[in-house]
């Protein structure tokens, strides 16, 4: 019999979160953004130093991402020294993906709908 140390339900979360990444990645964040992201998300309260070292991302570059995510709503920052970054709950952020994608398809159907009646006012 073989021994899998992983259950039915870790298989299934480690699949969402696979198909969370991936919608991340396409909609929202970039490749660094969510290596960010998902190790805040995974490992909770963490300095951006110590997120450099983990993830062996500069330090600057740390910084500017974890700003980027402040200013996306999916991480936020503590007031103590030195400054410690956390993650939003996945379902925060799922939401604000939603809202993104949902906001992008009114846009497209905006733009066609203008486009649809700037074409046939040509031909009237």
């Amino acid at each position: 019999m073989i021994n899998t140390n992983k259950t039915h339900s870790s298989l299934g979360i480690e699949n969402t979160i696979n198909k969370l990444n991936l919608m991340i990645i396409d909609y929202y964040f970039t490749v660094e953004e969510t290596k960010i992201f998902l190790f805040l998300n995974k490992n909770g309260i963490e300095t951006a130093s110590n997120i450099s070292k983990i993830l062996n991302i500069p330090r600057t570059e740390t910084y500017r991402l974890l700003s980027t995510l402040q200013r996306k709503g999916v991480v936020f920052s503590t007031f103590s020294k030195p400054t410690k970054f956390n993650a939003v709950r996945t379902e925060e952020v799922l939401e604000i993906l939603s809202n993104k994608i949902r906001n992008k398809i009114a846009q497209i159907e905006s733009e066609t709908r203008r486009n649809h009646l700037t074409i046939n006012s040509r031909w009237e």
